[in-house]
């Protein structure tokens, strides 16, 4: 069971670690998620909410290290 849930964890870690590394570096503009091109100006935009004083790059990098970490921790727990 801890075998799991180390796994889980470190999956989530992961995860997050690479959103934060990937939100760094999408356009300040935002992201159209809308398919169609055609219709009125009613268009939606994502936009990265910057975070002043924080680098989400180091962020990013200690969230894969501690999913890295789990998951190397759960090699070693036994069942």
């Amino acid at each position: 069971m801890l075998r799991v849930t180390l796994k889980v964890f470190a999956a989530v870690m992961l995860f997050v670690g690479v959103l934060a590394i990937g939100s760094d570096f999408l356009p300040v503009g935002g992201i159209s998620l809308n398919s169609s091109g055609v219709g009125g100006s009613d268009q939606q935009f994502y936009k990265v909410v910057p975070v002043d004083g924080v680098n989400l790059v180091r962020v990013g990098v200690i969230f894969l290290v501690i999913g890295a970490s789990c998951f190397g921790l759960s090699k070693f727990v036994g069942e």
